[in-house]
């Protein structure tokens, strides 16, 4: 189709499996019920994005 997206882009981060999403912000509901609320990107500091990816990922 030449109107289709690639919105996700699967990597590999520090031996983990993570799902990173590409050119969009929005809100995605998977078939679970889940909802992943996406934010734009909104400066390039990256020790803050650093601290709030560790801070995400040590929740879980």
């Amino acid at each position: 189709m030449s109107g289709e997206r690639n919105l996700l882009k699967l990597k590999s981060v520090q031996g983990m499996e993570v799902l990173q999403v590409q050119n969009y912000a929005g809100v995605l509901f998977t078939p679970d019920g889940t909802q992943l609320e996406i934010l734009p990107k909104i400066g390039k500091n990256r020790s803050a994005s650093k601290k709030a990816e560790e801070m995400l990922v040590s929740r879980y």
